[in-house]
């Protein structure tokens, strides 16, 4: 197959019964194997197998890429191809077998290649199963002294590019071990890669700043890199919407009505303050319209004033983000996002059908009064000063 593969002429297997092949089969202490065919060397010395390879990648320049393409569908291929019956745990050790190469190969010559082929390869639907292999062999080797600062660099990379696999790759390893044990390499990773337009990529990205929020060890950091990502001037706003509106949206699992974020019993050493939820808040109401975190900021505006329902610590928090998220003296734009938020907060009040208990009652009022009375402190303190009124500061 791989003689096809590279436009070469087949080789006759049955000429490895020559003579002076099993001579050097012998002397390479290997062996001929693959039943009748015997078109399969096996050697028993460790790396020599490796050698050949290596041999084989110098010694034909022009032959590198269709090796790799090949090499990457190897796994893939059905009964027909290999003649035989191969089940899924088969392809699963031959993918591993490959990955390792893969892997040693570019951590040696210092250059992503054979990684890179594989990735694109099980990224497709049919290979499903095979990309954890290659998350599992990426993760190990980052986590490894010997093999760690060229893996991290080829990462950093990866997550610049425009290449939806090597996208993903970047995003599931950093939502794995390697995540929690270099918080800070991960996350500059993640905000690049957070920025694709790839659905699959864009999952990855929500799923692993869950992944990480449970582990309250790198709550704080992970907090602190998202407020980063929602400011005005990042260059990585989108990426610090879609990680605020995961983390705004996710309920706490000791307070299932509580968002993680306002869940004061889960807080240990870490609280995030009024401050950083506001600038979260006010990057989500800043999200195009029509992409996928703006149409959640009804839902999750939603969830924080169910949760000011019931404990007055969190009412006190959930209102101070949302009314500092619209206060005219932020950044520019604060019409547009008091005008959002308020008929997200009139679609909650609206959405009891008719139950308009004391409580629910309260907290509408509350919030409505407390974005009236910023916008008329900031309409006063203009007049005070003379400047003229902008059109921002009316709703």
């Amino acid at each position: 197959m791989l003689c096809e593969t590279l436009n070469e002429d087949p080789i006759k297997t049955a000429g490895q019964q020559a003579p002076g092949v099993i001579e050097l089969v012998d002397a390479a202490d290997a062996e001929l194997v693959g039943g009748e065919r015997g078109d399969i060397v096996s050697f028993s010395r460790p790396g020599w197998d490796d050698a050949v390879l290596e041999y084989f990648w110098i010694d034909r320049p022009l032959a590198r890429l269709p090796f790799l393409k090949w090499l990457a569908e190897a796994p893939l291929k059905g009964q027909r191809e290999v003649m035989e019956s191969i089940t899924q745990a088969d392809r699963e050790l031959l993918a591993k077998r490959i990955g390792e190469f893969a892997l040693r190969w570019a951590v040696r010559h210092r250059r992503p290649d054979p990684l890179r082929s594989l990735a694109e390869a099980w990224y497709e639907s049919k290979a499903e199963k095979l990309w954890p292999v290659l998350i599992h062999l990426i993760t190990s080797a980052a986590l490894r002294d010997a093999s760690s600062s060229y893996i991290h660099s080829m990462l950093l990379d990866w997550s610049k590019s425009k290449t939806p696999s090597l996208q993903k790759a970047v995003i599931d390893i950093c939502a794995s071990e390697f995540g929690l044990s270099h918080t800070g390499k991960a996350l500059r990773r993640l905000k690049n890669a957070g920025e694709s337009t790839e659905p699959r990529v864009v999952d990855a990205l929500r799923l692993a700043v869950k992944t990480l929020w449970k582990d309250p060890s790198v709550r704080k950091t992970l907090f602190g890199y998202v407020v980063a990502w929602c400011a005005r001037e990042s260059s990585n706003i989108l990426a610090g919407q879609r990680a605020f509106a995961v983390l705004a949206r996710t309920m706490s699992s000791e307070s299932p009505e509580i968002p993680v974020l306002l869940d004061m019993s889960a807080r240990d050493d870490f609280s995030p303050t009024v401050q950083d939820l506001a600038a979260g808040w006010r990057a989500l109401l800043d999200a195009e319209h029509g992409t996928m975190e703006a149409t959640e900021v009804d839902e999750v505006v939603g969830l924080w004033l169910s949760a000011a329902l019931r404990e007055i610590a969190v009412r006190s928090v959930a209102l101070g983000a949302l009314r500092h998220a619209v206060d005219s003296a932020g950044p520019s734009g604060s019409q547009r996002r008091r005008d959002i938020l308020r008929a997200a907060i009139i679609k909650w009040y609206q959405d009891t059908q008719g139950n308009f208990d004391e409580t629910r009652t309260a907290v509408y009022t509350e919030i409505s009064e407390l974005i009236d009375q910023d916008l008329r402190t900031a309409i006063e303190r203009r007049m005070i000063t003379g400047s003229r009124p902008s059109d921002e500061a009316f709703s």
